[in-house]
């Protein structure tokens, strides 16, 4: 059973390659552990999963989004179809091929949002000559631009999936250009800029060669702190390469750029990165307090779309039953389901 759009109950699962995601433990009633699972076939079909008598360390050892062969049969929960696998080998030896032919994409079309991108930040920063020349320096960085198309956001919770990273950023350009106007003392240079490479660290902190997970160091520093030394290294030898070592604090005419003025926005930029995530009493990763207006922007639109976009994916917007809010784990609280505008559309549709 390759497909498992057909699978149906009691028939048998055997030897099918899947991938494997939102891999947890969960406990019987009488507290033994179990894994459960999605299971995705290389047609981007997925289903519910589990596997009984799951020891908790071999459940925490398993990385999301990694190819198994599962042998077990399908079987029916609350009415839908799952699957309850008896057997779990690991592939081994596997190709970015095989890993890319599973791995969820990006529905939104990834030229398209990678031209809306430049576009818009070339916009913002034009009249700022070192941001400007920063990320043509950048644009014309072909591994660069094609990790950066390529990369998922996350593992788990917001845009995890090929395209992840450029569709997370996008978004957050696109509506900070549109939020820019109600704060005109606001540079948009440094925001837009700033959006732009916030999580490119995370190109470095995540891997898919194997299935999505992080690195080494991506473990030992995180995106905030790579994503910012990436930025200060690229800054150091940009003014280098113009004929100035970073420290030094000369105009350079000839350019356009004034050594203080870059210096004092490589500064900006860099505590951007380190504090997108927020204030650091909410562990969710920044270095430091976010501390100027850009920061509190930049902080504040990236956590809007990541919030929204993980609960749209945790609700099921398609079950119309207002009583039964969903209880989302990762934000530990309730949400209802349904959109109001629709719901007598959808309740009208139903008795039909």
């Amino acid at each position: 059973m390759s497909n498992l759009k057909n699978l149906t109950h009691g028939q048998p699962v055997h030897q099918c390659l899947m991938m494997l995601s939102n891999i947890a433990e969960s406990k019987t009633k009488n507290g033994a552990p179990y894994m459960v699972f999605t299971a995705r076939d290389a047609h981007g079909n997925e289903m519910p999963g589990k596997k009984w008598q799951m020891d908790s360390n071999r459940i925490a050892e398993l990385s999301p989004f990694s190819l198994f062969v599962v042998t077990g049969k399908a079987d029916d929960f609350g009415g839908k179809t799952s699957i309850v696998a008896e057997i779990l080998d690991p592939l081994v030896d596997v190709t970015p091929a095989q890993i890319e032919q599973f791995l969820p994409k990006t529905p939104r079309n990834v030229q398209q949002m990678w031209d809306s991108l430049v576009k818009i930040v070339r916009s913002r920063v034009k009249d700022d000559p070192f941001l400007s020349m920063m990320l043509e320096r950048m644009l014309i960085d072909a591994n660069l631009c094609e990790d950066f198309n390529r990369w998922p956001a996350a593992t788990a919770n917001h845009h995890a999936y090929l395209g992840g990273l450029l569709e997370h950023t996008w978004s957050l350009c696109y509506a900070a250009d549109k939020l820019l106007v109600l704060y005109p003392q606001i540079s948009p240079s440094v925001v837009l800029f700033s959006l732009f490479v916030h999580d490119h660290g995370k190109i470095e902190e995540m891997s898919w060669a194997k299935g999505l997970e992080y690195t080494t160091v991506g473990k030992l520093s995180g995106h905030l702190y790579i994503g910012a030394r990436k930025w200060r290294e690229r800054a150091e030898l940009a003014l280098h390469d113009l004929g100035s070592s970073l420290p030094c604090g000369q105009c350079m005419t000839e350019c356009g750029i004034d050594m203080k003025v870059a210096l004092a926005t490589v500064d900006a930029v860099e505590h951007c990165i380190l504090s997108h995530h927020g204030v650091t009493e909410n562990d969710w990763g920044s270095v430091v307090n976010p501390q100027t207006p850009e920061a509190v922007l930049v902080s504040h639109i990236d956590n809007m779309d990541a919030k929204v976009f993980g609960v749209l994916k945790a609700v099921d917007r398609k079950s119309w039953e207002p009583s039964q809010p969903q209880w989302v784990k990762d934000y530990s609280s309730r949400y209802y389901r349904p959109r109001p505008d629709q719901l007598g559309t959808q309740q009208t549709s139903a008795t039909k």
